[in-house]
């Protein structure tokens, strides 16, 4: 199930369409976010955006439990378990977007 949670995080990151429309980018988000979350059959979601230092969405979509007993909230932890290896190369590609990390370079060029 944790695979599937951060899979719809990522689906939901990449696929929404409303930024190319133009007006409020988050217009017809929730609606999306609850297609999604059916689509993939994944009981509940937190969602976050941040564009520079400002949170711009925190919002918490469903349940913890298939049961649908316990809504998900905003401060629910999700268990990662080792999706975190993409979130690590997703960093590191955005080092390298940066100019800040050559990925050809040894390790160790980067080690203190």
């Amino acid at each position: 199930m944790t695979h599937r949670i951060v899979s719809v995080f990522v689906a939901l990151l990449l696929t929404f369409p409303a930024a190319a429309r133009g007006g409020d980018p988050l217009d017809g988000f929730d609606t999306f976010v609850e297609a999604v979350m059916a689509d993939w059959q994944v009981p509940g979601v937190v969602v976050g955006a941040v564009r520079g230092d400002d949170v711009v969405l925190a919002k918490a979509y469903g349940f913890v439990d298939a049961d649908r007993t316990v809504p998900v909230t905003e401060r629910t932890l999700f268990h990662l378990g080792s999706i975190t290896k993409s979130f690590t190369v997703a960093g590191l590609g955005m080092l390298a977007d940066e100019g800040r990390l050559d990925w050809d370079a040894p390790v160790r060029t980067y080690s203190s």
